[in-house]
């Protein structure tokens, strides 16, 4: 008892309340299908023409046999999150836990409804993301300067995590192939020698990604025969102008509200802080600081006016609205590259920082290429940035001694408190209506079923058309010749009561 603190017993209290948030999120769109005789039917065709995401159809398969099993696999997966970010960036900075939660916790709904409250976004975007860092947490003394040893037991399991970590989303599989060959090269140029285990993690993952890409479905995609994905064939510079400004950077950065803000004042704070410690430093450095401040600056004030305001045609003709916003986030993404290289004194931190960036620009570029993309795909990005945010407050505030844990620990219960009466609420009406479903599908002929609340943080929650439509059917066992007719929960509580 004498080595319970009252922070240990704080995250023991929000672990529990991960895994009530969890199990309160329902089951939708391809969760119906996975979680019936479909996702079967896809494992024994061997996912053939599907997709190579092995790993995560798999995962998804289990998941949606135990709403139980969903729970403590997500509450579980995204703990271990926060806990690798700690880890990885300052394990004596116990602050970093709180931080990082209180940023994935802000992160937009829209990325919310397709990745933490939709189970078959969960398994494919999410586990891939908490494998990768167990992965670079196990190789975290690179960026320190020091040499990584691993102890030979680990050869069989790292070759395991590579295979595995390779056959969820493809853009992290070319990702996770070139982090563990720029680990491969680096540590063998400071060592002179290869890390067995890091190799076999390479074998696996080449032996992964063969897996994962030999399926058919690629191919269907490079001859633009795929019912769903494309791969467009367009001039490649054109392409990805075309791309940038009509999604990415409104899902790399203009989605992230909370997020991109943080990073804004971080951005400002640490040049503020270099430019009053260094007087005399070169005029270029001097030049570069200044005008990476004044666009800071001024995209984190049209960042909040915008979010006050949805239509901004005081200022700009909303015809070149998404070009001057495409232009800002660009100069505003040099800006945190500039203030990183220049600011950041300790050569490790600096590293990391910029290995960070690099991986969000390695992870992005795929997308460019490949239809269609959401905010889904922009997940393990999200959580780069939550990673670099993070590191600039441990080097703001590594030589203080600051100790905001009850400022922190606040933050982290009422957001969590949101999600928990927003998903309860969620929870509330599926419940009634798995039960009224229950109750009235043997006899009757058309079934009137109330429409989730909150949709905007649930990725389909009702049936989109009549596909879906046969696939919740069979997720609830409802006969195909019951009419479903979905109303809103007012409407309906008012419909069956007469």
């Amino acid at each position: 008892m004498k080595k319970i603190t009252v922070d240990k017993i704080v995250k023991i209290i929000f672990f529990i309340l991960l895994l009530i948030l969890f199990y309160f999120i329902p089951y939708t769109h391809d969760d119906w299908a996975w979680g019936t005789s479909i996702g079967i039917k896809r494992l024994t065709n061997l996912f053939s023409n599907y997709n190579g995401r092995w790993a995560g159809n798999i995962l998804i398969i289990l998941l949606t046999r135990s709403r139980l099993l969903k729970s403590i696999v997500m509450a579980l997966s995204m703990a271990m999150i926060v806990v690798l970010i700690n880890k990885i960036i300052n394990k004596k900075n116990n602050q970093i836990i709180y931080m990082s939660s209180i940023l994935i916790l802000a992160i937009p709904y829209n990325i919310i409804s397709e990745v933490l409250a939709w189970a078959s976004g969960f398994a494919n975007y999410v586990i891939p993301v908490l494998l990768i860092l167990i992965f670079i947490y196990l190789n975290k003394d690179i960026f320190n300067g020091k040499t990584v040893t691993l102890s030979r037991w680990l050869i069989i399991p790292m070759m395991i995590l590579g295979f595995i970590t390779s056959l969820f989303m493809e853009n992290l599989t070319i990702y996770n192939l070139i982090l563990c060959l720029f680990i491969l090269i680096y540590g063998y140029c400071h060592s002179k020698k290869i890390n067995l285990c890091n190799l076999f993690y390479f074998i696996g993952s080449i032996l992964g990604s063969i897996l994962m890409f030999s399926n058919g479905a690629y191919h269907n995609v490079m001859n633009s025969t795929d019912f769903y994905r494309t791969i467009e064939h367009d001039n490649i510079f054109l392409r990805v102008i075309k791309v940038y400004f009509s999604s990415i950077y409104k899902l790399l950065m203009q989605n992230n509200f909370v997020l991109t803000l943080t990073l804004g004042i971080l951005v400002l704070l640490l040049i503020y802080r270099f430019l009053k410690k260094n007087k005399n430093i070169s005029l270029i450095k001097e030049l570069t600081l200044i005008s990476s401040e004044l666009i800071t600056l001024l995209y984190t004030i049209y960042m909040m006016f915008a979010s006050i305001r949805n239509n901004i045609n005081i200022f700009v003709i909303d015809k070149y609205k998404m070009y001057i916003e495409g232009i800002l986030t660009l100069l505003y993404c040099i800006a945190i590259l500039a203030t990183t290289i220049i600011t950041i004194e300790d050569k490790n931190k600096k590293f990391r920082m910029l290995f960070e960036i690099v991986s969000i620009v390695i992870i992005t570029g795929p997308l460019f290429i490949v239809t269609p993309i959401g905010p889904r795909c922009f997940f393990p990005v999200y959580i780069l940035l939550v990673m670099l945010a993070i590191e600039m407050v441990d080097y703001l505030t590594i030589d203080k001694k600051i100790n905001i844990n009850h400022l922190l620990i606040t933050a982290t219960f009422i957001l969590m408190l949101f999600y928990l009466v927003t998903f309860g609420y969620v929870f509330k009406i599926e419940t009634i209506r798995n039960n009224y479903i229950e109750q009235n599908k043997e006899n009757a002929k058309v079934l009137y079923l109330p429409e989730l609340l909150f949709s905007q943080y649930l990725h389909c929650a009702n049936p989109v058309n009549k596909s879906f439509e046969n696939k919740f059917k069979s997720f609830y066992k409802i006969d195909n010749k019951i009419e479903l007719v979905f109303m809103n929960y007012g409407e309906w509580k008012e419909k069956v009561n007469n």
